[in-house]
């Protein structure tokens, strides 16, 4: 216990002895030290997630637009007017009217804009063993686009176009062709290409030259890609499709062939992902939004254009997925601050404790209470700046951003409060413990009336707002921490009221303890229970820490399992192939299966087709997979085959398929393209990789061999999975040399790591682990402080009655090891079973990668976390005894 210092002041009353604070806070550097740490950290973490955060926003608002799969665009059509000679001038003096219409903001992350002109798709007889289609297309962008030309040269001018009139033959039309595309057809130039008038008429259309793209990366070549690559499409909807590029000067004739007004003007704004954050995405999605819906309108001297955009919805899909990780986040942090704010508790209590013999005094020498608070208050306060900034800067160096006022204000001030407070309580309870206070009985019932209901509200506040989590999901939060912190809370309320509740057990336990412990003949079990202080202030900051510790560890390992399902779901097997070849899956990768126990599964995909039956009129996905070979992969992959078996039952009148996503039904007619069969349900369908990319049409699976053999015709597989020994390497020189693409579970893994928002989750995890770890560490060094003095006196006493000295630093180890170890235990029983409650309700799937939300799997090596705090809990004793007063055995004696 410490001592009041002498102060030249200290006959004075109602003066504090400022000398005093300051020789107190050099004998309390220990305590005065780790508080510094703990609101160093704290501070860091609530200046550095939010910012971190915040940048990854902007990083996947950024790839979500820069995404190749879904460019994001806003394109404005312009018809014809009928009155109008079909040229491509007056395009520049459109585009300067639309970007004058458009707002300023939005305008600001657009590139330039390409102008294209596409005619209707015509027939264009067969390409590559499939229906053709071409499309006349005109294309200009800021670059050109430019091209270098193989053979021949650019379309030009076939007549005079002036005098055309429509009751006239067609002129002839000169186009251009890729050499992807001339390759395909197998043409030259100066031959004459088939293609039909939409009004079944044949077209005079000339080929005058094969070009190269000069730059792939043109925004002309992305708005119109057939331009580059034709596009082929396989199955029995198979057909092949090309663009057939056409120049200002051929345009014209393009456009009478194509009938007049049947080709608009149509500008794409590509937009540039580096110009976007997630502070402006969402007023620029309002904006584009806005333009589309015709709120904004645009004045082009009586034509009136369409405008389209996916940019809002891309920009929505991307603020959805950073709400989430916002959100899960949050739930992380307000544990983590929470657990730093009882810490910090702890730091405060045990200041108090050591200087409460001090502020009595002081007390009762006239200080005043407001200013005993003043004087704790500015040793808080300089704590707290100091910790505070060495936590701001540190995020600051490391960020460069600036800290967020919502997080980081109420952690300095739960900071600031807690000693001033405790130290008022106990300078003002130490005088009345004296007095005889009129009433004390009651006003104790009163009090402890007050708290009871207290912890009752708090618990019902804690389970509500569990319930809440667990129904809503942590998505419709959007990471408040103003409107929906109680919410995010809710793992830190429970984990919170739980304490409470065992604070509340802890002397029932103890009486029980020390019953038990009197049973046995050994000293050292009866006198550690005799000595074990019920802590409620530690007990609280070891459930909380314990439980996030939890919390954190299991999500953190559930995602990491979660990302190897997914890629499982997402790839189907160890790889898998996707062909366009009208030949289907190369021979090479089918010859595969059972060759050194790989298996190989392929499938083919119908992509729309009609489900017609009684009752019954959906469109409809088709699958057609080899039941068996398919059931040997799901065998391999750890899935159920069972109701691919019902697939290989010969049926003369109905091919027997399985369904997912429609009613019950029995028979039905299945019909796409000029295919028709009977069909028969006999189950539900298994689930089949994301991989094939199926729309959100229900689902329908048949063996493909059934399939073939109803319609009369072969069904090329365009899809293949293997797994087995090294099936990626083999796979890989199998497909060697073809069209086929190849994607692998590595691949798909690595992928998901490079995702900003998934990274920077995976960090918060394992670092809120690591964070609630180490604030459990310091829990239990602050409850092996607190008291040090008195457990030394009393291990000296024991050796005075006769233990030896073993014994005794044992009954002092045990006095503080075994309160740590069951607190320990009881945080970390919360910890799992919330676990298992906020797998569905923190959206894991979001950060995992899959379709389902990942299963719960436990870390049991967080069980060690109680045996290490007990380790603790003996280093933290003997650290305290070693730098502790030693107390003279002599004295002792004599006084016993």
């Amino acid at each position: 216990m410490s001592r009041p210092a002498p102060s030249q002041r200290s006959d004075k009353a109602g003066r504090l002895p400022l000398g005093n604070l300051w020789r107190q806070s050099r004998r309390d550097l220990g305590p005065l030290l780790v508080g510094l740490i703990v609101i160093a950290a704290a501070s860091f973490l609530a200046s550095a997630v939010p910012q971190v955060l915040s940048s990854v926003a902007t990083a996947v608002v950024q790839d979500a637009v820069a995404h190749p799969s879904r460019p994001p665009e806003i394109l404005v059509q312009i018809p014809f007017d009928s009155s109008d000679v079909p040229s491509s001038d007056g395009s520049d003096w459109f585009s300067t009217r639309i970007e004058a219409g458009m707002p300023t903001e939005l305008r600001g992350v657009l590139a330039a804009p390409v102008l294209s002109m596409v005619g209707p798709e015509l027939k264009a007889g067969s390409i590559a063993g499939r229906p053709g289609r071409a499309r006349f297309i005109y294309v200009h962008s800021a670059g050109g686009p430019a091209v270098t030309w193989v053979e021949g040269r650019a379309p030009a001018a076939t007549g005079d176009v002036s005098r055309w009139n429509y009751s006239d033959e067609a002129l002839p039309i000169e186009v251009a062709l890729s050499v992807d595309a001339a390759a395909l057809i197998g043409v030259h130039p100066g031959q004459q290409l088939t293609v039909t008038s939409t009004q079944g008429a044949p077209l005079d259309v000339r080929l005058s030259g094969i070009y190269r793209p000069d730059d792939l990366n043109d925004d002309a070549w992305k708005v119109t890609p057939t331009l580059v690559k034709p596009q082929l499409v396989d199955g029995s909807a198979a057909v092949a499709s090309v663009g057939l590029l056409v120049s200002p000067e051929s345009l014209p004739f393009a456009m009478i062939g194509a009938l007049p007004g049947s080709m608009d003007r149509t500008y794409t704004y590509p937009v540039i992902a580096s110009r976007l954050d997630a502070g402006r995405a969402e007023a620029l999605a309002v904006e584009a939004r806005s333009l589309a819906a015709g709120r904004k309108s645009i004045d082009l001297n009586g034509s009136q254009p369409r405008i389209h955009t996916n940019l809002d919805a891309i920009i929505d899909d991307a603020l959805a997925r950073v709400a989430a990780a916002s959100a899960q986040a949050s739930v992380l942090l307000i544990g983590l601050l929470a657990t730093a704010l009882l810490v910090e508790l702890l730091v405060a209590g045990l200041l108090v404790e050591r200087r409460s013999a001090v502020l009595v005094q002081w007390r009762a020498r006239g200080a005043t209470l407001p200013v005993i608070a003043w004087a704790n208050l500015l040793e808080a306060a300089l704590l707290t700046i100091l910790g505070g900034g060495i936590g701001v800067g540190a995020a600051m160096l490391l960020l460069g951003g600036t800290p967020p006022p919502a997080w980081l204000v109420p952690t300095l001030l739960a900071a600031l409060l807690p000693q001033p407070l405790l130290a008022v309580r106990a300078a003002g309870g130490g005088v009345r413990a004296g007095a005889v206070a009129v009433g004390k009985h009651h006003r104790l019932a009163t009090a402890h009336a007050r708290r009871l209901a207290a912890e009752i509200m708090l618990g019902v506040v804690a389970l509500a707002a569990l319930a809440t989590l667990v129904m809503r999901g942590v998505v419709a939060s959007s990471a408040s921490i103003w409107t929906d912190g109680v919410v995010l809370a809710a793992p830190v309320l429970v984990a919170v009221a739980v304490a409470l509740l065992l604070i509340r057990l802890q002397p029932s336990g103890l009486a029980l303890a020390r019953r038990l412990a009197t049973r046995r003949t050994a000293a050292v079990p009866l006198l550690a229970a005799a000595r074990v202080r019920a802590d409620g202030l530690a007990t609280a900051a070891l459930v909380v820490s314990c439980a996030m510790a939890a919390i954190a560890t299991t999500v953190a390992v559930t995602v990491s399992s979660g990302q190897i399902d997914a890629s499982w779901d997402a790839v189907g097997g160890e790889a898998a192939v996707t062909s366009t070849s009208p030949d289907g899956i190369p021979s090479a990768v089918l010859d595969l299966d059972g060759d050194a126990g790989l298996v190989v599964a392929t499938a083919a995909v119908v992509p729309s087709a009609q489900l017609l039956g009684s009752g019954l009129d959906r469109s409809v996905s088709v699958v057609a997979i080899d039941a068996d070979a398919f059931g040997r992969l799901l065998a391999a992959t750890s899935g159920s085959s069972d109701a691919l078996k019902q697939l290989t039952t010969a049926n003369p009148s109905a091919v027997p398929v399985l369904s997912t996503g429609l009613p019950q039904w029995d028979s039905a007619t299945l019909l796409w393209g000029d295919d028709r069969l009977s069909v028969q349900a006999v189950g539900i369908a298994p689930t089949l990789p994301s991989g094939l990319g199926l729309s959100d049409y229900p689902t329908v699976v048949a063996d493909r061999r059934l399939l073939a053999a109803a319609l009369g015709h072969e069904v090329a597989a365009s899809q293949a999975w293997v797994v087995g020994p090294d099936a990626a390497a083999r796979l890989r020189a199998a497909v060697a040399g073809t069209d086929a693409q190849l994607l692998t579970r590595q691949e798909w893994l690595a992928a998901q790591a490079h995702d900003p928002l998934r990274n920077a989750l995976g960090w918060l995890f394992a670092g809120a682990s690591a964070a609630a770890v180490a604030l459990a560490a310091l829990a239990v060094m602050l409850m092996a402080a607190a008291g040090a003095g008195q457990r030394t006196r009393a291990a000296a006493q024991l050796r005075v009655i006769g233990m030896p000295a073993a014994a005794a630093r044992r009954v002092s180890w045990l006095e503080v090891a075994v309160p740590a170890v069951l607190t320990g235990l009881v945080g970390l029983a919360i910890g799992i079973g919330l676990s298992g409650l906020l797998v569905t309700a923190l959206d894991l799937k979001s950060v995992t990668g899959g379709r389902v939300a990942p299963r719960l799997v436990i870390f049991w090596w967080a069980l060690a976390l109680p045996i290490l705090l007990g380790v603790l809990a003996r280093l933290a004793v003997l650290i305290a005894g070693l730098r502790g007063r030693r107390v003279p055995l002599g004295p002792l004696m004599r006084a016993s």
